[in-house]
C-alpha cells in the first residue's frame, strides 16, 4: 500500500509535470523555428518600427538641443531602451536623425511612447507631445505611462527628419530597487515606436475595449464576492462560500489591477507586486480549499507540500534573480496544470459519487482547463503574445466565456447546492408538520388518559393522606413519651452530678492550703469517670487526679467507688505513703466488686 501511494506521489510531482515541461519546451523550440523560416513574410507584413539605434545623448536640459540645426556629433550614441550602468535617469536630451521608410511617407503616421519618466517629445524642433512633468528634483518630477496612446505626426518628403526627446525618470533608482520589477519596465530610459496611425487607432481600441472589459468582469465579480461573503456571514457553517467569495475577490482584482486603470509608475508597482505576491498564489490554494470543501475531497499532504513549495518558489523568484530560470517555470506549470488537474480529478469522483451539482462545476473546470492549456501553448508557441480581437463579438464572447467560467459555474453550484438545501428544508418542514399533528392528536390522548388517572390519584391522595395523619397523630404521642422519658432520664443525671460534685474537694479547701493553684475539670457528659481528691495527714498533703473506666453515669459510680476506696485508705487505715495508699485502694475497690455476682472489670 505504502509503495502504489509512493509511486502515486512521483507521477503527479514528477512525471505529470516533467511532461508539461517537455511539451511546452518542444512547442516553445517549434514555434522559434516556425518564425525563423517565415521570417521575410513577416518583415514584408511589418507595419511599425520600433526606433532604437543611432539615438544621440547628453546630459542637461538646454532646450536649444531641441533644435533641427542643432549640432550633435560630440554627443554620446546610445539605445534609449538599454542604457549605460551609470545612467540612472538624470535630465538629458536624446536625438535621433530619422530616414524614415517610404511606406510612412505622406500617410497619417503616429508615434508610441513607452516609460516610466516624463519626456518631451520634438518633431524638427517643434515640440509635439508631453508626458509627465520633467525636472531636475525627484520631488517636483511627475513620472507617466503614456499607455499606447499615440502621437500623431505627418512625414514630409524631405530626406532626413530630426526627433529630440527631453527626458527625465529620477525616480528609476527606487524602481530598480523594487523586487519584482516588470521586464518591460526595468530600464533608466524609453521606447519609441512608429507605426501607421491606423494601427495605434487599432491598438487604442482594443486597448480601451479590454480596459472596458477588464473593469466590467471585475465588477461583476467583485460583486459576486460580497454577495457570498455575506451569504457566508449569516451562514458561517457554509464556509464553501467564503472560499468561493476570497477566490472571486483575488480574481476580480486581477482584472482590475491587468486594465491598468492609473498612468502613475507607483501604483502600478504596487499593483504588479500585489497580485505577484498576493493574488497569484492565493487563487490556486483557493480553488483547492472550495473543491475540498464542496465535495469533501481529503488531498495527500505530498500534494499540498508540492503546492506550498511552487508556490514559494514562485513568490521567491519574484524577489532575487538567483533562482534557476528551469526551476522557476517548472514550479509555474506545476502550479497552474497541477491545480487544474486536481480540481478535475476531485470533480471526476464527485461524478461518480453523484455529489450534487458536481456536473455543474466539472463543466466550468474542463472549459477553463482546455481554455488555459490552449492560451499558455498559444503563448509559448508565439513566444508569449497571444492575439486576442476584442471587436470580434465570438471571440470576446469566447474568451468571456472561458474567463468566466469557473467563478460562474462555481456560483451555479453553490446556488443549486443552496436550493437543494432548501428543498431538503422543505421536505422536513412537511414531514415534521405532519409528525406535529400526530404528535398533537397523541397529545391529546395522552391528556384524556392523564385527565383519567389524575381522579383516580386524587382519590388515593385523600385516603394516603388520612392514613398519614393517623401516623403523624401516633408519632407526636411517642415523641411525647420520649421526650417525658428522656426528662426524666436528665433529671436524674443532673441529680447525680450533684452527687459526684459532693466528693469532689470544694475549691475553697484546695484554695486554703495552695492559694496560687486552680482547678481545670471539664466533663465529658454531665458525669463523668474523671474526678479529683484531696486529703491532709498530719503535714502532708495528699492530692489525686484519677481517671475510672466508662463515662457518663457508669463511670461516676466507679468514680464514687475508687473515691471512696481513698478517704478509707487515709482516714481509716492511716496510710500516707503514696504507693501503699494505691495497693490498698486496689484491694478495697475488688472487696467491693467481688460481692456482685456478674465478673465486674471495672477500675481506676
Amino acid at each position: 500500500m505504502k509503495r502504489k501511494k509512493i509511486l502515486i506521489a512521483l507521477f503527479w510531482m514528477v512525471v505529470v509535470p516533467g511532461t508539461l515541461y517537455l511539451y511546452f519546451l518542444v512547442l516553445g523550440n517549434l514555434g522559434d523555428n516556425y518564425r525563423k523560416t517565415h521570417k521575410e513574410k513577416q518583415v514584408e507584413q511589418k507595419t511599425d518600427t520600433l526606433l532604437n539605434k543611432g539615438w544621440k545623448f547628453h546630459q542637461g536640459s538646454d532646450t536649444k538641443w531641441a533644435s533641427a540645426d542643432f549640432n550633435d556629433s560630440a554627443w554620446v550614441t546610445v539605445r534609449p531602451d538599454s542604457m549605460p550602468l551609470s545612467y540612472n535617469g538624470e535630465v538629458g536630451w536624446f536625438r535621433l536623425e530619422l530616414k524614415a521608410d517610404s511606406s510612412f511617407l505622406n500617410k497619417p503616421v503616429s508615434l508610441v511612447m513607452y516609460h516610466w519618466g516624463a519626456s518631451e517629445i520634438y518633431l524638427d524642433g517643434e515640440k509635439i507631445a508631453g508626458f509627465g512633468k520633467i525636472s531636475t528634483d525627484t520631488l517636483n518630477e511627475i513620472g507617466m505611462d503614456p499607455a499606447y496612446l499615440p502621437v500623431n505626426i505627418q512625414l514630409r518628403t524631405i530626406p532626413v527628419h530630426h526627433i529630440a526627446v527631453h527626458y527625465s525618470n529620477l525616480h528609476y533608482s527606487g524602481y530598480k530597487n523594487s523586487p519584482g520589477l516588470p521586464s518591460d519596465r526595468a530600464y533608466p530610459g524609453f521606447k519609441l515606436k512608429m507605426e501607421e496611425t491606423s494601427t495605434s487607432v487599432h491598438d487604442i481600441l482594443f486597448y480601451r475595449q479590454a480596459t472596458i472589459g477588464g473593469l466590467s468582469m471585475g465588477i461583476f465579480l467583485l460583486t459576486l464576492s460580497l454577495l457570498h461573503f455575506l451569504f457566508f456571514i449569516f451562514y458561517r457553517k457554509a464556509k464553501e462560500n467564503f472560499y468561493y467569495s476570497l477566490f472571486v475577490f483575488c480574481y476580480s482584482i486581477m482584472f482590475l489591477f491587468s486594465s491598468q486603470i492609473t498612468s502613475k509608475p507607483p501604483v502600478q508597482l504596487f499593483f504588479h507586486a500585489a497580485t505577484n505576491l498576493f493574488l497569484n498564489p492565493l487563487l490556486p490554494f483557493t480553488l483547492l480549499l472550495f473543491i475540498r470543501r464542496a465535495f469533501n475531497s481529503k488531498f495527500p499532504k505530498w500534494l499540498w507540500a508540492c503546492f506550498i513549495a511552487a508556490g514559494t518558489i514562485s513568490i521567491l523568484d519574484f524577489f532575487t534573480s538567483h533562482i534557476n530560470s528551469t526551476l522557476t517555470a517548472f514550479a509555474a506549470i506545476w502550479l497552474i496544470m497541477g491545480c487544474i488537474t486536481t480540481m478535475l480529478v476531485s470533480t471526476y469522483h464527485a461524478i461518480r459519487n453523484k455529489a450534487p451539482g458536481a456536473k455543474i462545476l466539472g463543466t466550468g473546470i474542463s472549459v477553463f482547463a482546455l481554455l488555459a492549456f490552449a492560451v499558455l501553448s498559444i503563448a509559448i508557441f508565439n513566444n508569449g503574445s497571444v492575439n486576442i480581437n476584442p471587436s470580434n463579438s465570438f471571440e470576446a464572447l469566447l474568451i468571456i466565456g472561458s474567463l468566466l467560467s469557473i467563478p460562474i459555474c462555481m456560483s451555479i453550484h453553490l446556488a443549486y447546492s443552496f436550493a437543494v438545501t432548501n428543498k431538503n428544508l422543505s421536505d422536513k418542514l412537511i414531514e415534521v408538520e405532519s409528525l406535529s399533528a400526530k404528535t398533537i392528536s397523541q397529545e391529546k390522548e395522552k391528556q384524556e388518559i392523564l385527565s383519567q388517572q389524575k381522579e383516580k390519584l386524587e382519590l388515593q391522595v385523600i385516603e394516603r393522606t388520612k392514613e398519614i395523619s393517623g401516623q403523624k397523630i401516633l408519632i407526636e404521642k411517642q415523641k411525647q413519651i420520649v421526650e417525658e422519658k428522656n426528662k426524666d432520664i436528665l433529671d436524674s443525671i443532673n441529680y447525680a452530678k450533684r452527687l459526684q460534685d459532693a466528693i469532689l474537694p470544694p475549691l475553697s479547701l484546695i484554695k486554703q492550703f495552695l492559694p496560687d493553684s486552680f482547678v481545670l475539670y471539664k466533663p465529658k457528659d454531665i458525669v463523668a469517670g474523671d474526678f479529683y481528691w484531696m486529703e491532709r495527714a498530719g503535714d502532708n498533703l495528699l492530692i489525686a487526679a484519677a481517671d475510672c473506666t466508662g463515662h457518663g453515669v457508669p463511670g461516676a459510680l466507679v468514680s464514687v467507688v475508687c473515691s471512696n476506696a481513698l478517704n478509707r485508705t487515709v482516714k481509716e487505715f492511716k496510710i500516707t505513703e503514696p504507693g501503699k495508699i494505691l495497693d490498698k485502694v486496689r484491694e478495697l475497690v475488688l472487696e467491693t466488686f467481688e460481692k456482685s455476682e456478674s465478673n465486674v472489670q471495672d477500675g481506676m
